[in-house]
Order: C-alpha cells, then structure tokens, then sequence
C-alpha cells in the first residue's frame, strides 16, 4: 500500500486532477485507491498501478484477438 496524501501532493504526481479525486470521492468511485483516512484523502499508487495493468492487459488482449481474426 503506497499512499499519497491529495492536499500535500503535486497535482503532476497524481494520476487525476485533485477536483477529479475529491469529485470520484463523493461519489465513491475507486474504493480501493481513493481512501479517506481521519478526514484526510489518499491515492493508493499501487491500486492505481494494478488498476491500469489490468485495463492495459484487457486492452492488449482484445487488440491481439482482433489480429488474429485477420490473419486467418
């Protein structure tokens, strides 16, 4: 779990906006990487990271599936 703390942070070293984050907050978008703790907002940098992979791989594999179909 690497947390960064959204008010102290600079908003370049965040993957969203900071009205982004507060926004998907009140939303409560993204459990698992925007946590509030003691009233204070934190991305966890290592969700977000799996998060992307994951969408990436899911991504790449559809891409690929598409080759396929036109090679044959």
């Amino acid at each position: 779990m690497n947390l960064l703390p959204v008010r102290s942070t600079e908003e370049d070293k965040l993957p969203w906006s900071k009205n982004s984050i507060y926004k998907f907050s009140s939303e409560n978008l993204y459990p698992r990487i925007i946590i509030r703790v003691g009233g204070k907002l934190f991305i966890d940098i290592d969700e977000f990271e799996a998060l992307a992979r994951r969408k990436r791989d899911e991504q790449v594999g559809k891409k690929n599936a598409a080759w396929r179909r036109v090679d044959k």
